[in-house]
C-alpha cells in the first residue's frame, strides 16, 4: 500500500487525497440541540462525521446519533423520487412519478379542495425537523387556510405554554453557578449529552444533585446525592408537596415573593392539603427522601431546576405540573438569579441566542383570520400564545366535519403515531380526498398518502440555525441531495 493509499483510508483530508472537511449540522434529534458536524467528503460522497471542535454549542461533542449521520443518509430505504399510490391506502402500493407530475397533482388537488370548500378545508401540519418551518407557515398562510399545525400539539408547547403562562417567557438552569440542581426526568446520558459535562463539573465542586426520575439511569446512579424514584405521572404533586415543606420550615424567600409574585396567598392555602404522608402515598416516595431533596433544594442555594420538554409534559396533567415545579423557584427566589434559572426569549425555531429575529412578523404577514381556527374556542390558552392548530383532535374534526369539513391534508414528516387514537385517525382518512406526506423513509404514515414526496437531510441542504451566545449559522449543502424525479429513473425503478 502507497503512503497515498494509506491516507486515503485513514480519512486525512488534503489536496492529495481529494478529501474535504465540511461544515454542517445534525438535525436529527431536538432544535434545541442540533450539533455543528465536519463532514468528511470525496468525489460527493461522505467518508464520516465527526462533531466541529470550535462549534460555539457542542464544541465537538456529538451522540450516538449523531455518529451515526453516514449511516442513517445511505440507508437503502430512503425514497428516492416522487411517488403517487397505486393500491389501497395504507397498503403501500406506489409508481414513481417526476417532481413536475407530482407538483402539478398537488397544486390541481389542493386548489380544488379550495374552491369547493375553502381554504380552511385544507390542514397543513409538519412533524420532521424544524428548519422550515417559517417559510411552511408563510406558505399555508399565503394559500388561504388557518390550519397550520406541527407536532407541537402533543410535545413540548405545554411546557412553552406553562412558562408563558407562569413567568411570561422560557427560561433555563444556571448550572455552572448553581450549588444544587434539581435534575427532573434528566437523563443525561440518553439525552441532553452535552449537560453530562456541566454536571459533573458541579459535582467535583462539591455541588448537590437531586435526581427525580421514574427510571433508574445511569445519570441517577452516578450523580444523585438524593434519587427520588417517582412513580410516573406524580411529579406534579411531588412540586406541591416540596412547597408546603418550605413554607412550613420557614426557608421561602418572603422578600422575592413580595416583590416579585402574584397569587402567594391563594398558592400557600393550595399546597396545605400536600402534606408529606399524602405525596409519599401519590408518589411511591420515601419521607424522608422527600424531606431531604426538599432541604437541599431551599437551604443549599443558589438552586436551580432542568427540566425535560417532554418527558414532564406529556400527560394529561403535564401542563400544570411544570407550573407547579416552576412555582418552586419563585418560592425559594430563585429566578433570574446567577445559579437559578434564567429567564430567556426565542430568537428562532424556538431556540434562544440573545437577539431577536422577525420569524413571526414573516409568516404572520400572510396570516388570515385565526379565529376561524378549528376548535378555536375550546383551547382559549393554546390559541392566545401560539399561531398554530391544536391539532389532538384532527380525527374528530375530520369525521364530525365541524365547524368545517377537513378535505385535504398535506404533512411534512407527518406522523399519525404522534396522536391520540391513531386508529381513529386512520378510519377520518376515508373523508379526505387527497393526503400528501412528506419525508426521507416510507413510514407508516406516508403509506396512507396518495402522494409521497422525498426530501433531504441536514447534510443535504442548507439552512438557518442559531445558538447561545449570539450566533447565527447558515449551512451549505456537502453533498448532493440523494434522491431524482426523472423520466428516466421512473422507467428504471418501474422496471425493477
Amino acid at each position: 500500500m502507497t503512503e497515498l493509499e494509506r491516507k486515503i483510508k485513514a480519512k486525512i483530508p488534503g489536496a492529495d487525497t481529494g478529501i474535504e472537511v465540511k461544515k454542517s449540522l445534525c438535525a436529527i434529534c431536538s432544535p434545541g440541540n442540533h450539533c455543528g458536524l465536519d463532514v468528511y467528503v470525496k468525489d460527493g460522497k461522505i467518508l464520516k462525521v465527526e462533531g466541529t471542535p470550535e462549534h460555539p454549542y457542542n464544541q465537538g461533542h456529538i451522540c450516538t446519533k449523531g455518529a451515526m449521520n453516514r449511516a442513517y443518509i445511505y440507508r437503502k430505504n430512503r425514497i428516492r423520487t416522487p411517488l403517487r399510490r397505486v393500491g389501497k391506502r395504507g397498503e403501500g402500493k406506489f409508481e414513481p412519478i417526476t417532481w413536475e407530475e407530482a407538483y402539478a397533482e398537488i397544486a390541481e388537488k389542493l386548489n380544488r379542495v379550495k374552491d369547493d370548500y375553502g381554504a380552511n378545508s385544507v390542514a397543513f401540519t409538519t412533524g420532521y425537523c424544524k428548519w422550515y418551518r417559517p417559510y411552511y407557515h408563510r406558505f399555508v398562510y399565503a394559500f388561504g387556510s388557518v390550519n397550520y399545525s406541527t407536532d407541537d400539539c402533543t410535545c413540548y408547547r405545554a411546557m412553552v405554554l406553562a412558562n408563558e403562562c407562569t413567568m411570561c417567557r422560557a427560561q433555563g438552569p444556571d448550572i455552572a453557578h448553581t450549588n444544587t440542581l434539581m435534575a427532573w426526568a434528566w437523563g443525561g446520558f440518553y439525552s441532553d449529552h452535552l449537560s453530562v459535562g456541566e454536571v459533573e463539573e458541579l459535582k467535583a465542586r462539591g455541588g448537590k444533585i437531586v435526581v427525580i426520575d421514574s427510571r433508574i439511569t445511569r445519570a441517577s446512579q452516578r450523580f444523585a446525592d438524593v434519587f427520588l424514584h417517582i412513580r410516573p405521572g406524580t411529579d406534579g404533586a411531588l412540586a406541591l408537596g416540596m412547597a408546603k415543606i418550605i413554607l412550613d420550615n420557614g426557608w421561602a424567600d418572603l422578600d422575592f415573593i413580595r416583590r416579585y409574585t402574584y397569587g402567594f396567598e391563594e398558592y400557600a392555602a393550595y399546597v396545605k392539603q400536600f402534606d408529606l404522608e399524602r405525596v409519599a402515598r401519590i408518589t411511591g416516595l420515601n419521607l424522608a427522601d422527600i424531606m431531604e431533596a426538599t432541604r437541599l433544594f431551599a437551604t443549599n442555594g443558589p438552586a436551580c431546576c432542568n427540566f425535560s420538554a417532554s418527558t414532564l409534559t406529556q400527560q394529561y396533567n403535564g401542563f400544570q405540573t411544570h407550573r407547579a415545579i416552576l412555582c418552586l423557584l419563585g418560592l425559594t427566589g430563585n429566578i433570574d438569579r446567577p445559579g437559578g434559572n434564567i429567564p430567556s426569549s426565542n430568537t428562532y425555531l424556538c431556540r434562544p441566542a440573545g437577539f431577536k429575529s422577525r420569524e413571526s412578523q414573516y409568516y404572520m404577514e400572510k396570516a388570515p383570520d385565526l379565529t376561524q381556527m378549528f376548535l378555536y374556542d375550546k383551547f382559549p390558552i393554546w390559541y392566545e400564545y401560539c399561531h398554530e392548530t391544536q391539532a389532538i383532535t384532527l380525527a374528530d374534526v375530520i369525521l364530525s366535519g365541524e365547524p368545517y369539513p377537513i378535505k385535504a391534508l398535506y404533512g411534512v414528516g407527518m406522523n399519525f403515531k404522534m396522536y391520540p387514537q391513531t386508529d381513529k385517525l386512520v378510519k377520518a382518512l376515508d373523508q379526505i380526498d387527497f393526503f400528501v406526506n412528506t419525508d426521507l423513509f416510507m413510514t407508516y404514515t406516508s403509506k396512507f398518502a396518495d402522494i409521497v414526496l422525498p426530501c433531504c437531510s441536514s447534510l443535504e441542504r442548507g439552512e438557518f440555525k442559531v445558538y447561545p451566545g449570539g450566533y447565527g449559522v447558515y449551512t451549505k449543502p456537502v453533498i448532493q441531495p440523494l434522491y431524482d424525479g426523472n423520466v428516466t429513473q421512473r422507467h428504471q425503478q418501474k422496471a425493477a
